[in-house]
């Protein structure tokens, strides 16, 4: 038995997305650079919930290879742990 894979077509984004999504990771990226890196501090300045929140908008907006250069130069620390 085989399976027929079907290929889902790419959307287009629009340009109005492209550039938001540009000024989101300059603000994130100026951000993070601002607060020394430290997730938590950059989440409290942008009003986006947790530490984690700003983990899914770095990997969303391409800046992972900018976060893993600051990690290795040990600009990115670890945070503090809640206590449980």
């Amino acid at each position: 038995m085989t399976t027929a894979t079907t290929a889902t077509p790419t959307r287009r984004r629009s340009r109005l997305v492209l550039i938001g999504d540009a000024a989101m990771r300059d603000l994130l990226l100026s951000e993070l650079e601002r607060c020394d890196w430290r997730l938590t501090d950059t989440a409290e300045a942008l009003d986006i919930g947790s530490p984690s929140n700003v983990k899914h908008f770095i990997q969303q907006l391409g800046l992972l290879p900018e976060y893993e250069a600051a990690r290795i130069a040990g600009k990115v620390k670890p945070g503090p742990r809640s206590r449980r």
